[in-house]
């Protein structure tokens, strides 16, 4: 079973990623991913089963094409749903997460459900276009913290030289938290289908953790249209609300 590359890295999509009032290209995000596969696929013990740990944000999209080409197995996680079952069914090598004090010490809890498992840390200051000062009070107790006194945590990095090639996509698959059967390509792409099309210059609203095959499936829907989407790590809806009222939204997804 095997995914094809979704329109986000097809080469031609004219989509953007809008977070936090940042705006990053396709293009850049792919370029992204590739580095970081190249990353992974460099280590010692290269991870085929890996578990995301990351709310919606562009390092998410990034982890998840990069693991993807990697050739590995990765597993879709909600920070804000219960963990600990899924990590101990998937029994992943590598988890991926930020450093933002709330998500490491829900990754803390889960470890005794994996011992063996890695944590690789992205930096979240890398995703802010303001100064922390200014920006981090928003996130409610998510403020940026120092690794945790672990040796099998380490700092997740995109500057390795090279790029895992685009046709190492389709050995990876995807798996959520609550099936054991992984998104194929199929069903990805039949997901995709039943989302109108996006116009030039649309902005949509992703109000659905990425770890939804639905909200998936909207994003590179979007993306893939040359949509911009927009979204947003806190997902209750007086925040979605908030953001509405602070910037241009065409349509919610999904």
């Amino acid at each position: 079973m095997s995914l094809d590359p979704p329109p986000l890295f097809a080469g031609s999509a004219q989509g953007a990623v809008r977070f936090l009032g940042r705006v990053i290209q396709s293009g850049e995000l792919a370029a992204r991913a590739g580095k970081l596969a190249a990353s992974l696929q460099s280590r010692e013990e290269p991870a085929r089963r890996v578990a995301m740990f990351i709310p919606n944000c562009p390092a998410a999209l990034v982890a998840l094409a990069a693991g993807l080409a990697a050739g590995g197995k990765v597993l879709l996680l909600d920070p804000r749903a219960e963990a600990e079952a899924a990590i101990a069914r998937f029994r992943p090598e590598l988890i991926v997460t930020l450093d933002l004090a709330a998500l490491l010490d829900r990754v803390l809890k889960t470890l005794p459900a994996c011992p063996k498992a890695e944590v690789a840390v992205g930096r979240f200051a890398d995703l802010l276009p303001f100064p922390r000062n200014l920006l981090l009070p928003l996130l409610r107790g998510g403020g940026l913290a120092n690794l945790p006194p672990d040796p099998r945590f380490f700092r997740l990095s995109e500057s390795r030289e090279g790029a895992a090639s685009n046709s190492a996509w389709g050995s990876g698959e995807i798996f959520q938290a609550f099936s054991e059967i992984p998104l194929d390509a199929a069903e990805l792409s039949r997901l995709s289908a039943k989302i109108p099309p996006a116009l030039p210059g649309e902005r949509w609203l992703l109000g659905a953790p990425l770890s939804d095959p639905a909200a998936l499936a909207a994003t590179y829907a979007g993306l893939g249209g040359g949509a911009e989407v927009v979204l947003s790590p806190r997902l209750d809806e007086a925040s979605l609300d908030a953001l509405r009222r602070r910037t241009r939204i065409d349509r919610r997804v999904p």
